[in-house]
């Protein structure tokens, strides 16, 4: 919880019973250091739900100090109101005495629910107002700052955010030192824009709390994009599917019982089949409520063509026993399977899974810069530039043609054999788009094909791949100030290249061994590639031409591959079934559909090199 408070003037008259009414809190923009906080004084904005019975009235917030009652709270005329009775108890009668002889400063502690960003202000869109309290020390009153964090039952102490720097102090500061502190002043007021620019453009991302606690904390902007990503990434507020009780509860034992065989036998001959398949019928009308688009045929969960990772599918009795097949462990981890089993995952690619539409994601085009100045000296503007990346679904489509005769008389021992057919296609495509996508004929637009990325060249005619070039990709892309981790930097080589390497020396006296040497893959199945990571994938070409050298260039990728993303939408599979188009030879079509969208965050976090030869 983000609980916070602030100072109020106490109405002076005592009404006939004791008590005194009190304007508790206003839409007075308060400075909260870095940033400008409006509390909205609106019935929908103030959360009353605590105050119905009244707020405890405490003494400068500190909850072992009750002092007294605060009676029908609401909100009026822009206000939030209520009517102050002290207790009769010693810590009533002292506070009590202390108004009476004219003191009126009181506060408001409040937890904030939701916000809304304009610039550097912050409008609190919902709030909860919890305790009021009678303050013996206020914030400046110029500026009414007053704001503390709860411990357990300890003092919430009383601060005030504005410069602790006083204007006697400031008279005193030589000119090069006041204008470092106006200097001071400007970067942060541009970070607070920054931040507050972004958690307006991605606010069902983020909690109420989390703007304020990165101003506080002095968070970068992209630190405050990653928290967006992580948020993104973990399926966070808007990124979830399926809500109804019967997806939550089928997702949490993991749909077992679910038989793509059954679900396909179904759609083949309905007249024999669709009776046992009664619970596959269930799940695809609950899958099919929150598709992306209206599915065409069935809609069957992630789970049956994506388990685990490690996890076997199907457990094969023995001969005895006709090569029986038990289905066991699933999980709801598409993600896991993908990191895998797929390149662009196992190098580190963000997955966001579960999407129910289109989404865009922060990235920060330019950083500020800073500059030495003379005495007198005017520092440059330099302002912090977001962007973002926008991911919409588009459609991969593979198929798998089955004999009809042996779906209907082998329907499990089959299953698997379909699950692995379409699984292994719809793999080997997500990998060559997050690779090569071009962008176009509704693809998504891969690493190669993004605008931006940075770039080695062979020659006019390409080059046969060397050390220079395997380490001018880690220069082009190490250049990249400030947007990349090189600890999360690695190489995609296609098998020729990794060949090459392995018989090219780094230099000509074979002093410094081979470009790649014959280090063991760790358990992902990586390499070392100068220092790097390094995934093999036949996905990256080996017959592109530059000049003369037709048909026989091959591509290398270096980069931060946390910088690629990879979206899923919809909690399944579109599956279709064709038992029509070539029932001549008594064949079913089977069609997996999934919608995806591949994005790079920071174009300059990849380089690559289309014309390296390796013969």
């Amino acid at each position: 919880m983000n609980h916070q408070t602030r100072v109020f003037q106490l109405e002076a008259k005592e009404a006939d019973d004791g008590t005194f009414m009190a304007s508790l809190a206003s839409e007075y923009p308060v400075n909260r250091g870095g940033y400008i906080e409006v509390l909205e004084m609106t019935p929908a904005a103030a959360d009353l739900s605590r105050a119905v019975d009244g707020l405890p009235l405490l003494s400068n917030h500190d909850a072992g100090v009750l002092i007294g009652r605060v009676h029908d709270v609401r909100i009026e005329n822009k206000r939030l109101r209520g009517r102050l009775r002290f207790f009769d108890t010693q810590a009533g009668r002292d506070a009590l005495a202390v108004v009476k002889a004219g003191h009126r400063e009181v506060s408001i502690g409040y937890e904030v629910l939701n916000t809304k960003s304009k610039g550097d202000t912050v409008v609190l869109t919902k709030w909860r107002p919890y305790e009021s309290s009678i303050v013996s020390i206020p914030a400046d009153p110029s500026v009414g700052i007053n704001r503390a964090q709860p411990k357990g039952n300890q003092t919430m102490s009383t601060t005030n955010f504005e410069n602790n720097t006083t204007t006697e102090d400031q008279d005193n500061l030589t000119r090069s030192q006041r204008r470092a502190l106006h200097q001071q002043d400007g970067a942060e007021r541009e970070r607070v824009r920054s931040l507050s620019s972004l958690a307006t453009a991605y606010s069902k991302w983020l909690r109420p709390q989390d703007l304020p606690r990165a101003i506080e904390d002095g968070a970068s902007a992209q630190s405050f994009q990653d928290l967006i990503m992580q948020r993104m990434e973990s399926g966070a507020t808007d990124v979830t599917t399926n809500a109804s009780l019967f997806g939550q509860t089928a997702r949490r034992s993991g749909f077992s019982g679910f038989s793509l065989g059954r679900a396909i036998l179904s759609q083949v001959d309905p007249a024999q089949f669709l009776r046992s398949a009664g619970f596959e019928a269930e799940v695809t009308r609950e899958l099919s409520r929150d598709a992306v688009l209206q599915p065409q045929g069935l809609m069957v969960p992630m789970e049956a063509l994506f388990p685990s990772a490690g996890q076997r599918d199907l457990t094969f009795g023995s001969s005895t026993q006709g090569g029986s097949t038990v289905q066991t462990t699933v999980s709801t981890d598409i993600a896991a399977f993908l990191r895998a089993k797929s390149v662009a995952p196992q190098m580190g690619a963000r997955i966001l899974e579960g999407l129910t539409g289109p989404v865009s994601i922060p990235r920060q085009t330019a950083s500020a810069s800073g500059a030495w100045l003379a005495e007198q000296g005017t520092a440059p503007e330099s302002e912090l530039n977001t962007g973002k990346v926008d991911l919409t679904p588009k459609r991969i489509g593979v198929f798998t043609d089955v004999s009809r005769q042996l779906l209907i008389t082998s329907a499990l021992s089959v299953e698997q054999m379909i699950i692995e057919d379409l699984r292994q296609s719809l793999i080997a495509e997500i990998d060559r788009i997050s690779l090569v996508g071009t962008g176009a004929s509704n693809q998504p637009r891969g690493i190669a094909n993004t605008s931006g990325i940075g770039s080695v060249v062979g020659g006019a005619n390409g080059a046969q791949f060397n050390w220079q070039h395997v380490v001018d990709l880690e220069k082009s892309v190490d250049g990249v100030n400030g947007l990349v981790n090189m600890q999360t930097c690695g190489y995609a080589i296609n098998p020729s290249t990794r060949a090459w390497f392995k018989r090219k020396p780094k230099d000509a006296s074979l002093s410094h061994g081979y470009i790649m040497g014959d280090t063991p893959l760790d358990e992902q199945g990586l390499g070392v590639l100068n220092g790097y990571r390094a995934i093999v994938s036949n996905k990256l070409p080996s017959n592109l031409t530059k000049g003369t050298a037709a048909g026989v260039c091959s591509q290398i990728i270096f980069g931060d591959w946390s910088q690629l993303v990879l979206a899923l939408f919809g909690g399944g599979v579109e599956i279709i079934v064709d038992p029509y188009t070539r029932s001549v030879d008594g064949t079913v079509r089977i069609t997996a559909n999934l919608f995806m969208d591949v994005g790079v965050r920071q174009p300059g976090s990849f380089a690559t090199m289309d014309d390296g030869l390796t013969v």
